[in-house]
């Protein structure tokens, strides 16, 4: 196959094509290319070249993406005939991995799915040195390097299992501070997913909890880590909130995130930090619903922050109200723990008045239901976004009425 590189990128130019019957004999001999073995290899070396055009570069990744979806392991329910030999196994998973430090973002976000796709299936049994380049890439430091890693880290959490997040724990998350703090040489998208992966990894423990023959070591270990992590979400979620900085939205969303599940599964965590970390969020709570007052309460339209497409979530809807749902969350998980109501108690009278403000109706709906009264029974009935936002901050209100005699 090696030998018809230069074919292939021809092929692919040719689907490109603004002539129809041009274009259709491309995508025609691409379908029968597509079935000889070493198409995977013949692709990602087209990705590598630096020679081939970028847009072909990133084409080849996406075709390479499918390729492996389909071709990879006959164990798969959508899986095609030829299977990839383990010996093109071998050399495409090293070619992803070179893959993941070029330097144009959009082809490391390409390469980084690729490599999320053959994780599913080889990680971590068949690709132990996976997490090892990853780890370099982040010791390396360089902007592209780390932009690469955390793309791909990130991804992969998703097939990281409860006895390798103590290896997680110990080797990358000192990698993972280094880079959450680097506020100087990284940008705010790539430090969020620093959070991301935090936060799966305390999630997965949290989930499996006994039954995980690792919990006691991860929680040991991240006694040791989080008080640094917390003194710098404290800070981080105190201040003001840009509601156009789609970076920092994110950063701010994955941090509600890993302080609800820590609260809620192991508040012992929080230690001496309880009360800076609780006092951070009601600073929070209160920058956080003047912000959505503003923004979606009284305002007309979409809040959607605009985001570079490879510095988005990973598909995730960045916005503020996805702030002030997981914000709302952490409160929920605060008002809920008996380790934290000393907190709770003392600040009853305006933590229920900024939860009431969430439960505002927004200007958008108020127009449109008193048009269409169908339309707001209809909504009701969705649990829209908007609505859920409604509802959990009623839902805390209820609790603390409840629990705390309000």
């Amino acid at each position: 196959m090696a030998s018809t590189t230069e074919g292939l990128l021809l092929t692919l130019m040719g689907t490109q094509a603004q002539d129809g019957a041009t274009r259709h004999g491309a995508e025609v001999q691409l379908a029968q290319l597509s079935v000889q073995h070493g198409f995977g290899l013949a692709l990602l070396e087209l990705l590598l070249s630096d020679r081939v055009d970028q847009q072909m570069r990133q084409l080849a990744a996406v075709l390479c993406r499918q390729y492996i979806d389909v071709h990879w392991s006959r164990e798969k329910s959508n899986f095609q005939e030829p299977e990839v030999s383990e010996e093109h196994k071998v050399h495409m998973r090293a070619a992803l991995l070179n893959a993941l430090t070029l330097e144009h973002s959009k082809l490391r976000t390409a390469a980084s799915m690729a490599v999320a796709s053959v994780a599913k299936e080889d990680f971590p049994d068949l690709w132990p040195e996976l997490i090892p380049h990853i780890l370099k890439m982040l010791q390396a430091g360089a902007p592209h390097l780390v932009h690469g890693a955390m793309r791909c880290l990130v991804l992969v959490s998703e097939e990281i299992t409860d006895n390798q997040v103590p290896h997680i724990i110990t080797h990358l998350f000192p990698e993972l501070f280094r880079v959450f703090i680097s506020s100087d040489v990284y940008p705010k998208a790539v430090r969020a997913r620093t959070c991301t992966v935090m936060y799966k990894c305390v999630k997965l423990v949290s989930l499996l909890g006994d039954a995980s023959d690792s919990e006691q070591a991860s929680l040991q270990l991240l006694q040791q880590a989080v008080p640094a992590w917390f003194e710098r979400f404290s800070g981080i979620i105190s201040l003001p909130v840009d509601v156009r900085d789609a970076g920092e939205l994110c950063m701010r969303i994955e941090i509600c995130k890993i302080l609800s599940v820590i609260i809620e599964a192991y508040p012992r965590l929080l230690g001496s930090c309880a009360a800076p970390v609780i006092q951070s969020i009601w600073r929070a709570l209160v920058n956080t619903v003047e912000v959505y007052e503003s923004t979606i309460v009284y305002a007309h339209g979409s809040d959607d922050a605009e985001l570079d497409p490879q510095d988005d979530m990973d598909g995730d809807r960045i916005s503020v109200e996805t702030l002030a749902f997981e914000l709302i969350e952490a409160v929920r998980v605060v008002v809920e723990c008996r380790h934290t109501a000393k907190f709770v108690s003392g600040e009853l009278r305006p933590l229920v008045f900024m939860l009431i403000r969430f439960m505002q109706v927004t200007a958008d709906q108020l127009e449109t239901w008193s048009h269409d009264v169908n339309a707001y029974i209809a909504h009701e009935d969705e649990g829209s976004f908007e609505i859920s936002v409604r509802i959990s901050a009623a839902d805390v209100v209820s609790e603390i009425c409840d629990g705390y005699g309000a």
